[in-house]
């Protein structure tokens, strides 16, 4: 069974790197959102089994996005949300440990991203 993953991100460059490393699992279908808020209708439709968020967004940043998405979605507080964000400051790995399923720092590294992902897909 194909997995499906939302990825929130305002940085075409970021969702194209994205969507090419994603070429690499076919088990997995990546649907991308340009937006929180955009990410957050899309899951009034497709409910997915991992949410990939940017940290730094322009509408609402991404811990303003889970707690919107959880308070939303009954069903979304059992996908696991991964961060994906160069937000790298203390508090906000400190805070993302909290929040996320796991708090992947860009630059990316693909050997990491795929096995959270692969990890985050078995929950």
């Amino acid at each position: 069974m194909v997995k499906q993953i939302l990825y929130i991100e305002d940085n075409p460059a970021n969702a194209l790197l994205m969507s090419k490393i994603m070429d690499r699992m076919p088990d997995y279908t990546l649907h991308e959102a340009g937006s929180a808020e955009i990410g957050i209708e899309m899951l009034a439709t497709l409910r997915p089994d991992i949410i990939l968020m940017d940290i730094g967004l322009p509408d609402m940043n991404g811990f303003e996005a889970v707690e919107e998405i959880k308070r939303r979605f009954e069903f979304a507080k059992e996908i696991p949300i991964i961060a994906v964000t160069s937000e790298a400051m203390p508090d906000y790995l400190e805070r993302g440990k909290a929040v996320f399923f796991e708090y992947i720092v860009k630059p990316i590294n693909v050997t990491q991203l795929l096995a959270v992902i692969e990890m985050a897909g078995m929950k």
